[in-house]
C-alpha cells in the first residue's frame, strides 16, 4: 500500500487552508455584504470608478463568487475518480445558493437578469468543457489567481492592521502554486 508522501500532505494542509480563508469570507460577503464596504475604501481611482459604474453590491458578489469558487476548487480531490462530477454539482449548488440570497426572491420566481444569465453560462460552460478538467491544471492556476488577488489587495489597498494577515494566504497560495 502506498503511503501518501510529505508533499501530499503539505499540498493538503495548503489547499484546506486556504478553502477555509475563501470559503469563509465568502460566504460572509453573501450574507453580511454591506459588513464589506470597507474593503473597497480608499482603492486606486481607476479600480474605484469601475466598482462605481457596477454598483458596490455587485462587485461584492462577484468577489464572493470568486472566492467560493476557489474554495471548491481547493477542496476538490481532482485527482480521484468522479470528483469532476461532484465538482459540476458542488458548482451548480454553489450557483443555486448565490442566485436565491442574490434575486431576494421566492425560490419559484428567478426574473431574467444579468446574474441569472451569467450564473447559466458559467454552468453551461462547465458542462460542455469538464472533459478538460482531467488535463487542466485547475488548483495550480487557482493558486496563481489567490496569489494575485492578494498581491493586488496589498498593492491597493495597502498594508494595515487587517491586510497584514493576506501575507500568510499570499505565501501559502505562492508555495502551492509551486508544489504542483
Amino acid at each position: 500500500m502506498n503511503e501518501p508522501s510529505r508533499t501530499t500532505y503539505a499540498i493538503w494542509s495548503l489547499r484546506l487552508g486556504l478553502a477555509a480563508m475563501f470559503g469563509y469570507s465568502g460566504i460572509d460577503i453573501l450574507l453580511h455584504p454591506t459588513a464589506w464596504y470597507w474593503a473597497v475604501r480608499g482603492l486606486p481611482s481607476f479600480v474605484q470608478n469601475i466598482i462605481n459604474a457596477i454598483g458596490i453590491d455587485t462587485y461584492l458578489m462577484l468577489q464572493c463568487s470568486f472566492e467560493m469558487l476557489l474554495a471548491v476548487i481547493f477542496l476538490v480531490p481532482f485527482g480521484v475518480q468522479g470528483t469532476k462530477k461532484l465538482f459540476i454539482a458542488i458548482c451548480a449548488l454553489v450557483m443555486g445558493v448565490f442566485l436565491i440570497f442574490l434575486t431576494g426572491r421566492d425560490f419559484y420566481y428567478f426574473p431574467v437578469n444579468p446574474y441569472t444569465a451569467t450564473a447559466v453560462l458559467v454552468y453551461m460552460v462547465l458542462l460542455l468543457f469538464s472533459n478538460l478538467l482531467r488535463r487542466f491544471p485547475l488548483v495550480r492556476i487557482s493558486a496563481l489567481f489567490a496569489a494575485v488577488e492578494m498581491v493586488a489587495i496589498l498593492l491597493m489597498v495597502g498594508v494595515d492592521t487587517v491586510t497584514f494577515r493576506d501575507f500568510g494566504p499570499l505565501g501559502a497560495a505562492i508555495a502551492l502554486f509551486f508544489l504542483l
